[in-house]
């Protein structure tokens, strides 16, 4: 899991841990500094398109088969994994924290833990509206520890 991709303007983060510490936010090898977010949210990770392909191939191996069964199954079988994949990967569900920068550059987080997503974003907002903020965040075991703060459910940003 300790993998950045960093070539998007929303990049993903996959890591086990995460710490913050007063206006530092530290995820592997990492580094944020609190007071340049502008943005903290929880969504729904977008589903994945069906491929039109995958679509035509099954159809067009259903046509084939009149003709040709060998070919019109090897059509039916690779279009039909493709799609597969695709409902397989979208039947999962997965929840994404976004922190968004003040230079325009955004970093996700994922879990499948939605309230647990909610408190780290509640731990990120008591830490922006205070610098002395500290706990250890687990995303392994989506647990948060060692905070000297009380995790709420309706911080905001002043």
């Amino acid at each position: 899991m300790d993998n950045l991709i960093n070539k998007k303007s929303n990049s993903i983060l996959e890591t086990d841990t995460m710490k913050i510490d007063k206006n530092i936010i530290k995820i592997r090898d990492r580094t944020f500094q609190i007071s340049n977010i502008s943005s903290v949210s929880v969504y729904d990770k977008e589903k994945l398109k069906y491929p039109q392909w995958a679509i035509i191939a099954v159809v067009a191996g259903i046509i084939v088969m009149t003709a040709n069964v060998v070919v019109g199954l090897v059509a039916i079988v690779i279009g039909g994994s493709a799609l597969a994949s695709v409902f397989s990967e979208n039947s999962k569900v997965v929840k994404k924290l976004s922190i968004w920068m003040n230079n325009g550059e955004g970093y996700s987080l994922s879990s499948e833990d939605i309230e647990f997503l909610y408190k780290v974003a509640s731990a990120i907002e008591h830490c922006m509206n205070n610098n002395n903020g500290y706990c250890q965040i687990n995303f392994k075991a989506n647990d948060i520890t060692d905070c000297n703060f009380t995790i709420g459910n309706y911080n905001s940003v002043q």
